[in-house]
């Protein structure tokens, strides 16, 4: 199974704001989302904020009986609130969201994807606070397996 034709991470931001854990930029104060989702880095605002990344690394699943191989992006999910507690119970949440994930489709730019699972590695970690800003953030990897229909 190849890596998927669209960034993981965005296929995952989009997983997210399908099962209402936050939402995109509107660019509307009145209909802003609670938490907002993107991908690279934080943005300045808001504050609560769910930020997912491609991470470097790659782990190329166990072979199948097959002789198939599948493929598995990392992602990393950081989350930040002016709160820590907030910015954990938030953490945890997707960590439990994404930890239970099977069969979903997922559509971004026209291109569907079945979310075969999300393998987890640790709970999330306390990361520190942001510079500047004193916003605690929590951090959590997880593995993408995922097929374009």
């Amino acid at each position: 199974m190849a890596i998927p034709s669209e960034s993981p991470a965005t296929i995952t931001a989009q997983f997210l704001v399908n099962e209402s854990a936050g939402g995109f930029r509107t660019n509307n104060p009145k209909t802003e989302p609670g938490w907002l989702v993107s991908t690279g880095q934080h943005p300045d605002t808001p504050d609560n904020a769910i930020t997912l990344t491609e991470a470097p690394l790659y782990r190329d699943g166990d072979k199948l009986m097959n002789g198939d191989s599948v493929a598995k992006p990392m992602v990393q999910v950081r989350v930040r609130s002016l709160s820590r507690n907030d910015a954990y119970r938030k953490a945890a949440e997707l960590f439990e969201l994404l930890s239970h994930a099977r069969g979903e489709i997922v559509t971004v730019n026209e291109k569907q994807f079945e979310l075969q699972n999300f393998s987890t590695t640790e709970p999330p970690v306390f990361m520190g606070n942001e510079p500047n800003t004193d916003r605690p953030n929590f951090t959590f990897d997880i593995y993408l397996t995922a097929k374009e229909l």
